[in-house]
């Protein structure tokens, strides 16, 4: 088995599998998913693998429907809290982000998602909101009061953080 493939950057993973695409690739309508590097015994591999490129694909249909290529490497924690989505633990998460669904505060869900999604950088969320970092230390405050959660408390982060995932 060949160990150095998980390791592959994605960009370079993506090109040499166009290579094994058809002509055409880019005109159809393809999605691909890459499930997980699984590191036990043989005959649960591929199974394994299967149900893990099945859940991330869903996963990337979802949630970034214009990509063609998803590797389970890339949405690991999303693709592994999935099934908990329709859970009761998934409405507690969800709970204190209830305030944050309705519209007129529509605007600090999305601010929330960015926030994460820039790994909590909050220059670079400002960046990609195309707002002022003060605007951002607003919007975040104006979260925390919404929600009752405080960026300063681990579980609290975290409990934000996973109700974004999982919403």
């Amino acid at each position: 088995m060949n160990k150095k493939w998980p390791f592959i950057i994605f960009s370079q993973f993506d090109k040499q599998l166009k290579k094994l695409l058809p002509e055409h690739y880019s005109q159809q309508d393809y999605k691909i998913a890459i499930g997980a590097h699984l590191e036990c015994p043989v005959h649960e591999q591929l199974y394994v693998s299967y149900r893990t490129a099945m859940s991330t694909l869903h996963y990337g249909l979802k949630h970034y429907p214009r990509k063609t290529l998803y590797a389970f490497e890339e949405y690991r924690l999303p693709v592994l809290l999935a099934g908990i989505a329709d859970s009761w633990q998934a409405e507690e998460l969800l709970k204190p982000l209830k305030g944050l669904f309705q519209q007129e505060n529509a605007q600090l869900l999305k601010t929330l998602q960015y926030y994460f999604l820039s790994n909590c950088d909050l220059a670079l969320t400002a960046q990609k909101l195309f707002i002022h970092p003060n605007t951002l230390r607003y919007r975040l405050a104006k979260i925390e009061q919404v929600t009752n959660l405080s960026f300063n408390k681990i579980e609290d982060k975290l409990s934000l953080y996973l109700s974004t995932v999982l919403a």
